[in-house]
This record gives structure tokens, C-alpha cells and sequence, in this order.
């Protein structure tokens, strides 16, 4: 889950567009991370 609350007024998603965008962002820099690592993606 996440707490919007916690950031400020005007960092926090106002659309729906806004947060996927960004969950989307947070999902590819851990893929990024975790293969720099060693991780193999599956195809």
C-alpha cells in the first residue's frame, strides 16, 4: 500500500494516469535492480 499523505501536497498523484506512471517507474527500477544484480528475467 502506499501513503500518498506522507509526501508533500504537490509531489502527490492529482490523476489516475499520475500514479500508475509511477508505480509503473518503481516497478521498473527494481526489475533494473535486481537483474544488475544477477536476477535472469524469465521470457
Amino acid at each position: 500500500t502506499y501513503t500518498w499523505q506522507a509526501l508533500p501536497p504537490e509531489l502527490r498523484p492529482r490523476a489516475r494516469a499520475q500514479l500508475t506512471d509511477g508505480i509503473a517507474a518503481e516497478l521498473t527500477l527494481a526489475r533494473d535492480l535486481l537483474t544488475d544484480l544477477g536476477l535472469k528475467e524469465l521470457p
